[in-house]
């Protein structure tokens, strides 16, 4: 569930180094007016013309998994209606459904060309570093 506390920033997670070289946790979700937000270490290079690949790969690298969750196909038929008669969709009344599994968490909650996003994360389970190897 999406909670409403304030973010902390990279060196208030105790992390000397740089924020893509911590280690990435859950933190608290403060949603902006619009619904929208971003784990303060979520890269600030990335942009529409990074590749699935790219992500993927930095995700990896730093032992996660993720996961996207669409607006589209996720929010209530109510929801639904309120973009398609405004134009805007209701990220703030959305609630993501969380990917099945554990430890899941919110890197970030933004709009893309397609429509808004939830892209969640987690540590890679056991299981996929042992496939890996």
């Amino acid at each position: 569930m999406i909670n409403s506390k304030p973010v902390e920033s990279a060196e208030k997670l105790g992390c000397d180094a740089s924020p893509s070289e911590c280690a990435i946790q859950a933190v608290p979700v403060e949603r902006d007016e619009h619904g929208f937000w971003t784990h303060p270490q979520y890269p600030h290079f990335w942009d529409e013309g990074t590749t699935s690949s790219e992500i993927n790969a930095w995700f990896s690298a730093r032992g996660l998994q993720s996961q996207v969750t669409e607006y589209e196909y996720d929010a209530p038929d109510d929801l639904q209606a309120i973009w398609m008669e405004t134009g805007t969709p209701a990220c703030s009344l959305w609630q993501p459904t969380e990917p099945s599994g554990s430890g899941w968490f919110i890197f970030s909650l933004h709009d893309t060309e397609r429509g808004p996003v939830c892209v969640w994360v987690r540590q890679k389970p056991l299981s996929d570093e042992k496939e890996a190897r």
